[in-house]
């Protein structure tokens, strides 16, 4: 690891342990989304982010709550145009994915139209008022990212963010949106059905999956998405053990920074192995704040359960989206591949 990477490392942990004990310190609702943004933005190859990137993000959070404030109100009385509103809204979303559109507004748009019409079909008061504490929690994210920035600040000349790719052509853009669609609104149409609302950080922590490990083709080329959950929830379990055995905030805190450092040291390192880390940290706060979060109980009873699903839903995404692809690609590509 060079200089810079080191300090992205050392950044992404101080910001990212710093919202945890503040989060956890506090416990309010949604506790869980205050660090888990903080790592999602902390651990992207980007630089501060400026006042504007900020509004930029806070209006499509805004945008993709209303959305699905908007769509649980009206359609949870009928499920298959709840299936059908969000199978297009998901459709258009990934599509503009594929056109290039920001990773973090996209992450904002899912997440209200996923996750809120899941709220709703449980409680419409819950669903009114997720928007409220997402936004306060996502506000204070800008706060520690900005604070992880002054602990360790990215050098002037530091290019963090990657040249600008050219948009795919539009067919290639228009399977990525339907292979998407095609595995997350069977996902959503589950939850709802079977009444997983318990279950919904599962979900949320396939959205970011999603996004945060850009997955090739083939079925190998999906493995880090498995491998992450894995490495993540291998985490947990240990600050979980240590911390039921010995009740110490300040013991929890400081595994939660061991953890996100050797995380962060592996995503960082540029080695092949680098993308198997990519979401693990997302896995580790998603399960170790479980047990205190908006969604969670008031014990660790239910901590495996929440393992088990976080593991199920990454391999539902591994095994999934490249049998998206290859059902949906064109009829003479399969042929072809299969005269090869």
């Amino acid at each position: 690891m060079g200089p810079e990477d080191t300090r992205h490392m050392l950044r992404f942990a101080a910001g990212t342990t710093l919202a945890v004990a503040f989060a956890f310190g506090l416990d309010y609702s949604l506790a869980v989304v205050t660090p888990l943004l903080t790592s999602v933005f902390l651990a992207a190859p980007t630089p501060r982010p400026t006042l504007r990137v900020m509004v930029a993000i806070l209006s499509a959070a805004v945008l993709g709550l209303g959305l699905g404030v908007g769509v649980g109100l009206l359609f949870t009385g009928s499920p298959a145009l709840l299936f059908g509103v969000t199978g297009l809204l998901l459709f258009r979303i990934f599509l503009a994915a594929a056109r290039g559109t920001s990773p973090f507004l996209v992450l904002m748009l899912l997440i209200g139209v996923l996750l809120v019409p899941i709220l709703a079909v449980q409680s419409l008061e819950q669903a009114v008022q997720f928007p409220v504490d997402f936004v306060v929690a996502l506000l204070l994210s800008f706060v520690f990212v900005q604070l992880g920035f002054e602990l360790f600040p990215a050098p002037a000349a530091e290019p963090r963010v990657a040249p600008a790719a050219s948009a795919p052509p539009a067919p290639a853009q228009l399977a990525f949106a339907l292979q998407r669609t095609a595995t997350f609104l069977p996902l959503f149409a589950i939850v709802v059905t079977l009444g997983w609302t318990g279950q919904i950080q599962s979900l949320l922590y396939a959205v970011i999956l999603s996004l945060s490990v850009q997955a090739g083709p083939g079925w190998r080329a999906s493995l880090p998405m498995l491998g992450g959950a894995l490495i993540g929830g291998g985490a947990a379990v240990v600050i979980y053990l240590l911390t039921s055995m010995y009740h110490e905030f300040a013991l929890l805190l400081a595994l939660v920074a061991l953890g996100l450092l050797v995380i962060g040291r592996g995503q960082f390192s540029g080695r092949p192995a680098a993308v198997y880390f990519a979401s693990a940290h997302t896995a580790m706060i998603i399960l170790i704040s479980s047990t205190s979060s908006y969604f969670g109980d008031e014990t660790g009873a239910k901590f495996f359960d929440r393992l088990i699903a976080i593991v199920m839903a990454a391999t539902i995404l591994t095994v999934g989206l490249p049998l998206a692809a290859h059902l949906l690609r064109p009829r003479g590509a399969r042929e072809r591949e299969s005269a090869l």
